[in-house]
């Protein structure tokens, strides 16, 4: 979006440096006008925070202007729509927004002093939707995270510092390979089970959290920055992110600095006792779809009138024909000279044609609410309330034969990386036929099958449990195309002896005692455990063919008119193991020093690494095709590290004994949040600026010097 200039500000500080405020408006094209400040026009103040492991230290501002227009142009309901850059020497040292619906005036004379608020650019964030990169949500790189946020700020940053500590090897840290390019973690992991998205500046956080570093923007630059970098070395990026030069943070001593005041003091900074990390996985059944209907978000619904069920005198059943829920897919078609599969506004007009029953022309897999019921000779039904079952009704005909791979039913899932796991399709059954078989052996030809897909990897099963993953799409001649085996029963024969209702239920295939799988019922589709499946996840449930056949008179053939799915269940089940809890969470905690009485807030990690056992989960980072668990390189340390264990090693080594901050009123100089401060009256101590005040009028720095 661009911004025209509305407002310009410019003052001179006390030591002869030009300054101008610029305020743009979005979409504005007129011409500017020019405001005058007062005796401290433009004043930033950066947050701080004792916990030198907060994952963001963003600051706000105030423009003072003097004078008689009331500005109420600069009033409004949008966090972007007035973008405030202050420039010294044409140079941008501070970028932002005028926070939206504040605004208080002196109305009382014609002069006056108006305070306009505004926040950091990257501070908008928080109210910025996530949104996903792609028409369907796949896997986002840490980088590219990181590059959303810069870009969904609107800042006008000159550089990007990154720090150089991490790399996923020794030998890449030494060539200065940037791993974050190769960490990924699926975009679901940014929507909860509702579909409602995190704000950016949350996303952000979890990354700043699962790094250990601490965002900062800080004159005119944007900052990544890691306290315990001994080493000082960062890649100093262009606002693209796509080049950097190598900089090393330097130290520098407050009396070289210089004083602009007297105002200073020294606080300690309390320890703690314990440091717990919450991992929060996110597992991936848990966005899989409830498929109870009163559950499902739907786009409409049709009510049939009572209908005599055929073949039975007196047996009356309701509909409420449901159409297509948007959580997954089923299909409809029209037949004509072959299936012509309906959109969404043909399927309406044919359920609006044939209110009273179902469209012969209309096949395919619907959603349907019912129940039933008898009437007495004198027309009395036997029940007082309805007690409606859900069911799918899969209508048959000539072209259901077997291998056409009709679909019925189709349910994705986001983009993850699936291992141990497992899933499972369930569901009751019943055909109804034209004809009366006697028995089993009447059964000529079962084909009722599924196709199981994650990424470019196919799942190929057989009743005995055998299974296999690869990259063939089609049957596979040792496997029968996963063919779901059934128990069977048969029903008395209705009135109408031409019509017979049979019944059957999935069986559980794939199961073993003591695999790991108590939840797991019906057809059960194992994943590797010898590797990662990444990618998306579809299920495709296609159409029954099946056919009975007579010996007399004469061999005839017959195909259900009617399938019934109730109950229907496509879910997933994690594997259990000797760690598992009632809780998915995952818990890591340490003793920083008993001896002090804080506690720390528990954190909470949405970002993680993997472990044995937390199953598929969104919230887990990839390298190429496997989960990133406790090999990821640092240099900090020298070793490989898992993240959550090391942030626990961080505030341990940190917090095991009291630290110091001091407040100090300095000259503004070129000072940063990488920048190692020392004090000759605080011996063998070093700090880093952990926020304060600036004055740009007066070169004035209070700054808050946090111990390292």
């Amino acid at each position: 979006m661009s911004y025209g200039l509305a407002y310009t500000l410019p003052f001179k500080s006390v030591d002869e440096k030009d300054y101008v405020v610029e305020v743009e408006r979005e979409g504005y094209s007129g011409n500017s006008k020019e405001l005058k400040g007062q005796l401290s026009p433009f004043v930033v103040t950066i947050e701080a925070d004792d916990f030198i492991y907060a994952q963001t230290r963003f600051s706000t501002a105030t423009m003072s202007i003097f004078g008689g227009d009331y500005l109420q142009d600069l009033f409004s309901t949008d966090y972007r729509m007035h973008r405030v850059t202050l420039y010294e020497n044409e140079k941008v040292v501070w970028c932002g927004f005028i926070k939206p619906e504040i605004y208080t005036q002196d109305f009382r004379n014609i002069k006056f002093e108006l305070d306009l608020e505004c926040m950091s650019a990257m501070s908008v964030l928080e109210y910025v939707d996530y949104k996903q990169q792609g028409s369907e949500r796949g896997l986002i790189s840490i980088w590219n995270i990181l590059k959303r946020c810069i870009e969904e700020s609107r800042g006008k940053y000159g550089y990007i510092y990154i720090p150089h500590v991490y790399a996923l090897s020794s030998g890449g840290f030494t060539s200065w390979e940037n791993p974050l390019e190769e960490m990924n973690v699926s975009e679901q992991n940014f929507f909860d089970e509702d579909d409602t998205p995190m704000k950016m500046l949350d996303v952000l956080k979890e990354v700043m959290k699962f790094l250990g570093w601490t965002c900062v923007d800080w004159n005119g630059d944007l900052y990544f920055v890691d306290v315990d970098n001994d080493s000082g070395e960062y890649y100093r990026y262009d606002m693209t992110l796509s080049t950097y030069t190598k900089v090393q943070a330097v130290t520098v001593s407050v009396q070289d600095i210089g004083f602009s005041g007297s105002d200073h003091s020294l606080d300690i900074v309390p320890g703690y006792n314990k440091a717990t990390v919450r991992v929060s996985n996110y597992p991936v059944g848990d966005v899989l779809p409830d498929m109870a209907f009163d559950s499902m978000k739907r786009v409409g619904e049709y009510t049939v009138t009572h209908q005599q069920v055929p073949g039975i005198s007196g047996k009356y059943e309701i509909y409420h024909r449901v159409l297509r829920p948007v959580t997954f897919d089923a299909y409809a078609y029209k037949y004509g000279s072959g299936l012509v599969e309906l959109s969404l506004e043909d399927e309406k007009a044919m359920f609006t044609a044939g209110m009273t029953a179902m469209p012969e022309a209309l096949y395919g897999c619907i959603p349907e609410k019912y129940d039933s019921y008898m009437i007495d000779e004198q027309g009395n039904p036997d029940i007082t309330d309805y007690d409606f079952t859900d069911r799918f009704v899969i209508r048959d005909n000539p072209l259901y034969t077997s291998g056409n791979n009709i679909k019925m039913i189709r349910i994705k899932g986001a983009t993850a990386a699936y291992t141990s796991d497992a899933f499972y399709i369930y569901s009751s059954i019943r055909f109804l036929t034209s004809l009366s078989p006697v028995g089993d052996e009447n059964l000529k030809n079962w084909d009722f099958h599924f196709q199981l897909r994650i990424g470019s990897y196919y799942y190929h099963g057989k009743e005995d449990g055998s299974y296999k993953w690869d990259t063939n799409p089609d049957t596979d001649p040792d496997y029968p195309n996963n063919l779901m085996a059934t128990y069977q029963s048969w029903e008395a024969t209705t009135e109408d002896t031409s019509y017979m209702l049979s019944s059957w239920e999935i069986k559980t295939v794939g199961r073993s005692l003591n695999d790991g799988y108590p939840d797991a019922k019906g057809y059960v589709c194992r994943l590797p455990e010898d590797k990662v499946l990444v990618g998306e996840m579809e299920f495709t449930l296609f159409a029954p063919c099946i056919s009975y056949e007579w010996n007399a008179p004469a061999l005839t053939e017959s195909r259900p008119i009617e399938t019934y799915l109730e109950g229907f269940d496509f879910g997933m089940v994690k594997k259990e193991s000797d760690e598992d809890t009632e809780d998915t969470d995952r818990i890591y905690e340490n003793v920083v020093n008993e001896n002090y009485i804080n506690d720390l807030d528990e954190i909470e990690f949405k970002i993680s690494s993997f472990h044995e056992g937390d199953g598929a989960c969104y919230s887990k980072v990839l390298i190429g095709d496997n989960y990133l668990t406790d090999n990821l390189y640092c240099d900090i340390v020298g070793s490989n590290v898992r993240p959550e264990e090391f942030f626990i090693r961080r505030i341990v080594n940190h917090y095991s004994a009291t630290k110091i901050k001091l407040n100090e009123v300095l000259k503004r100089k070129n000072i940063n949040p990488i920048t190692v401060l020392s004090d000759k009256y605080s011996v063998n101590k070093k700090y880093i600026n952990d926020g304060g005040e600036i004055d740009y009028k007066y070169n004035k720095f209070v700054c808050t010097m946090m111990e390292i």
